[in-house]
């Protein structure tokens, strides 16, 4: 304990020595790793943000790195830590927690999070944080997260006959409101959804089931998995009822009004918003005994290698990204989440509700949010998983039992 008090002491000091002459010296220079296109609005956006802290803190100098995509950004982190020039903070997926850490390329920010008092850590989401947690380490803060949800058009329930203000909340309800979709429109899609790993965890976790048990042990087999994909299952293959689209596909659908409930993720509120002619609304994955269901997205790393003060620096660049205002415009921007829950006391979120109600449906739902599934050797098991839901869902090669059996099989040889 008096070690880790010292290690506390250590970062404050070394945050206060190092960041309080700047404004006198040469800026200190930091890289930042940002995995969107160099032209998009959310470049434009991030590099705003970027220059306003650039402005307020005249002792440091962060250079925003557009990288593309989380494969691209994931790909320079390796290649930059492995040649001894890696980057000082990079956005990254939160599944990428553990390959960081056995890869020793990023701090953990534990004691920066101490020094900051209890509150700082007290205000983030309380969900967010379990992602980025492994073995009493903390190794990235929350900073965009998303999650699956269900989007209902509400002009084709009420059409139907459906009460538009009470969509089906449980399995039995949406097979029922799929039923009576079809029967009133036969040429219409019921229901659209990716059918992944991801999109499915959720009605694993509506079942009381998950996929793993721990960082090293799959969970695939068990019975409450194998209903949850049973019951997608027969909702493709059995009943008819839904149609498993790409997560752009499933939208495109949903905005022409080929489907009328569409099973995606947050990120596709924006889309939405913009382009729906009627009238829309969202809600939880169906359950058949709990609400709940997970959240991905990706999180800020500090990454090792650098001077004690270039770190405080990168520090405190990934403090203000987090800072209340700053979440908070970046969910309105972004449709992802603010990881702050002050921020949703502010006056702008809350000016935002009104403007934009379904982003406050979805975010009472942030109570029902569990971590999205991860193991070591994440990339390997992640395929094989990709490949058995394929099989199992898209082509319907393989019963639900059998694919779960020869998926644990598979993904347990990792770990032997």
């Amino acid at each position: 304990m008096k070690s880790f008090r010292l290690t506390v002491f250590l970062v404050m000091l070394a945050m206060v020595l190092s960041l309080a002459p700047m404004t006198s010296a040469a800026p200190v220079e930091i890289r930042f790793l940002f995995p969107v296109q160099t032209a998009g609005s959310l470049a434009v956006a991030m590099e705003e943000i970027v220059n306003g802290f650039n402005q307020v803190n005249p002792g440091i100098h962060v250079n925003a790195i557009f990288t593309g995509n989380y494969g691209a950004t994931n790909d320079r982190i390796r290649t930059t830590t492995l040649a001894g020039n890696p980057p000082h903070v990079a956005l990254t997926e939160m599944v990428q927690a553990i390959a960081l850490d056995e890869l020793n390329a990023v701090v953990d920010l534990t004691p920066y999070i101490e020094a900051e008092g209890p509150g700082f850590y007290d205000d983030f989401i309380d969900g967010f944080w379990r992602g980025f947690q492994l073995e009493g380490k903390i190794l990235g803060l929350p900073f965009q997260h998303s999650i699956p949800l269900a989007y209902y058009n509400r002009d084709a329930l009420a059409e139907t006959g459906l009460d538009p203000n009470n969509p089906p909340t449980t399995w039995d309800e949406t097979k029922k409101c799929a039923e009576a979709l079809i029967v009133h429109e036969p040429n219409r899609l019921a229901i659209v959804s990716p059918g992944d790993a991801r999109v499915l965890q959720g009605f694993v976790e509506s079942n009381s089931g998950a996929y793993v048990k721990d960082l090293v042990t799959p969970n695939f087999n068990d019975p409450k998995v194998i209903e949850a994909v049973q019951f997608f299952y027969d909702m493709v293959h059995t009943w008819r009822l839904l149609e498993i689209r790409g997560y752009g596909e499933a939208s495109e659908d949903f905005l022409s009004g080929d489907a009328a409930i569409m099973y995606n993720s947050t990120g596709s509120m924006a889309f939405v918003r913009d382009n729906a002619y009627f009238d829309w609304s969202v809600g939880p994955l169906p359950r058949n005994t709990v609400h709940s269901f997970p959240y991905g997205g990706g999180g800020l790393y500090l990454f090792k290698g650098h001077s004690a003060e270039e770190e405080a620096a990168a520090w405190r660049f990934m403090k203000y990204l987090t800072s209340p205002g700053i979440t908070a415009r970046w969910s309105r921007t972004s449709g992802y989440f603010a990881v702050r829950k002050s921020a949703y006391e502010l006056p702008e979120m809350q000016a935002y509700f009104q403007r934009f109600p379904q982003a406050g449906q979805a975010a009472d739902l942030l109570q029902y949010t569990n971590a999205q599934w991860v193991l070591r050797r994440y990339a390997e098991a992640s395929q094989l998983t990709s490949s058995v839901f394929e099989a199992v869902l898209v082509l319907g090669e393989k019963t639900p039992a059998e694919g779960m059996e020869e998926l644990q099989e598979k993904v347990s040889a990792l770990y032997e």
